[in-house]
């Protein structure tokens, strides 16, 4: 998977950036697994976009 930090980052709070794309390249559970670990960033923009794509990810396709 590309490097989603790389994905994540850039921008500010208001922006979604990439997380359309990034949803899209989750595919399994250890893809959710390192998408979590960026909750807890130091870059504020970081982890909003990571929240907003586990949000998504969670009502979009509960079985991940």
């Amino acid at each position: 998977m590309l490097q989603l930090q790389q994905l994540l980052s850039g921008g500010d709070l208001r922006s979604v950036g990439n997380v359309v794309f990034i949803i899209a390249q989750i595919k399994s559970q250890e893809d959710f697994d390192e998408l979590f670990l960026y909750l807890v960033h130091p870059d504020q923009v970081v982890v909003m976009r990571a929240a907003d794509a586990i949000e998504k990810i969670a009502a979009e396709s509960p079985h991940i």
